[in-house]
């Protein structure tokens, strides 16, 4: 029996107002997320899912599916280029310095070389459903705004 952190797991995520997302967990905590929005009566099934693009690859937290969480529709292969984890950028608000991080790698950076770069943060499903309704929706996300390194 697979285990809801096993990689290839796809879950379906309700985004309320009849809305679902899909994410894929690529190694635990890093999941992927599809750029689709489907409405509760157009479900998909895990083919379709799969030919998706992907809108972007987060770690997030642990209870977020499971029993209480994101319920676990399938499991799929990761091709090659979805199993390589994204560069995440880290910022050390006392030396004020910026490094990137992939995997158990960290290196100095820049702050220039971190504008395009998600935050090295954990998120909690609540928050990950505001960013994929505003997403879908076109509009920018708080909590994507305030961990963007242009602010920092």
């Amino acid at each position: 029996m697979a285990k809801i952190w096993d990689p290839g797991n796809v879950v379906e995520i309700d985004l309320g107002n009849d809305r679902i997302a899909y994410g894929m967990v690529i190694d635990f905590p890093l999941v992927a997320f599809f750029d689709k929005v489907t409405n509760k009566n157009e479900t998909l099934n895990l083919e379709e899912i799969r030919g998706l693009p992907i809108a972007f690859k987060i770690w997030v937290m642990k209870f977020a599916i499971g029993k209480n969480g994101w319920k676990r529709i399938g499991t799929s292969q990761l091709k090659e280029e979805e199993k390589e984890s994204p560069w995440f950028y880290k910022f050390d608000q006392i030396a004020k310095r910026f490094s990137i991080v992939r995997g158990h790698e960290e290196k100095n950076s820049t702050r220039d070389e971190c504008l395009e770069l998600e935050c090295a943060a954990v998120w909690d499903p609540e928050h990950i459903v505001s960013r994929l309704n505003d997403h879908f929706d076109g509009k920018p996300n708080h909590w994507v705004e305030s961990l963007a390194a242009k602010n920092k």
